[in-house]
């Protein structure tokens, strides 16, 4: 074909929701503790380049600004993240809870695939059994009833510490422990 677009369109992302909190990529990199966590997510950061409709030029921030190589290793290393409850529960919606996390193109790759995606099944049956059960809405749910409910069921919510991550790397000698690791996390380690 003399056109570079595929015969049939393959779409990878389409709208994303907008909740009480927004997953982005520090959430997944350096901020990844959260009090109110549902999910874990342990897969690298996904992300292919996208094509300016414009210009053609390869684009993968926000801004429109290419990733640098640095940038796409240290987003490909799989680091651990908790994945808030607030992220999963929608801005001026009532009665609602989403299947998926309000987040940023960039969070997205880490977070879109089906074992992810599946636990957030899992989280949102439970939120639908509470709210039958104390007929309430999503938002008003207790966060440690349901994290109590998930980890009855063998969910792992909790997340090991920085020295243990970087001592398991060093073990797999892997030279690619990205400079985000030496920062300062949210709880501590």
């Amino acid at each position: 074909s003399k056109h570079p677009l595929p015969s049939i369109p393959y779409i990878r992302e389409a709208r994303r929701p907008v909740c009480e909190y927004t997953m982005t990529q520090n959430d997944l990199l350096s901020d990844r503790y959260k009090d109110d966590t549902v999910i874990i997510t342990d897969y690298g950061i996904d992300v292919h380049s996208r094509r300016h409709a414009s210009d053609g030029n390869e684009i993968g921030k926000p801004d429109g600004s290419q990733l640098s190589n640095e940038e796409r290793e240290s987003l490909a290393l799989r680091l651990p993240a908790q994945v808030p409850y607030q992220a999963f529960i929608p801005k001026d919606i009532d009665n609602f809870i989403n299947g998926i996390p309000s987040s940023t193109h960039i969070a997205w790759g880490g977070l879109r695939l089906e074992p992810f995606l599946g636990a957030a099944g899992q989280m949102i049956g439970e939120v639908a059994d509470i709210c039958k059960d104390k007929n309430i809405e999503p938002r008003d749910v207790v966060v440690s009833e349901l994290q109590a409910r998930l980890r009855n069921l063998g969910a792992v919510l909790d997340l090991p510490s920085r020295k243990v991550l970087v001592a398991q790397r060093a073990e797999l000698n892997n030279p690619a422990i990205p400079t985000f690791l030496a920062k300062a996390e949210t709880k501590p380690t």
